[in-house]
């Protein structure tokens, strides 16, 4: 995602609309709510960045989002 557009939804997509998001799917946490978004959350902000990442950025993004979400969700 570009980083412009990335910033724009960060802008409009708080934690607490994350939050409510997560719910309405009917996802079970394995951790704690707030510990989940704070993952998210840095998740994303990691992909923003993807020039400080020394390897390809989106099979880094791709490969760690696979390996979190098992962790995260039942």
């Amino acid at each position: 995602m570009p980083k412009e557009r990335l910033a724009a939804h960060n802008a409009d997509y708080t934690l607490e609309e994350l939050g409510v998001a997560i719910k309405k799917s009917n996802l079970v946490c394995k951790q704690p709510m707030e510990k989940v978004m704070g993952i998210l959350s840095a998740l994303l902000a990691l992909s923003a960045e993807k020039d400080a990442i020394a390897y390809d950025h989106e099979e880094v993004f791709d490969y760690m989002l696979e390996h979190l979400v098992d962790s995260l969700f039942e």
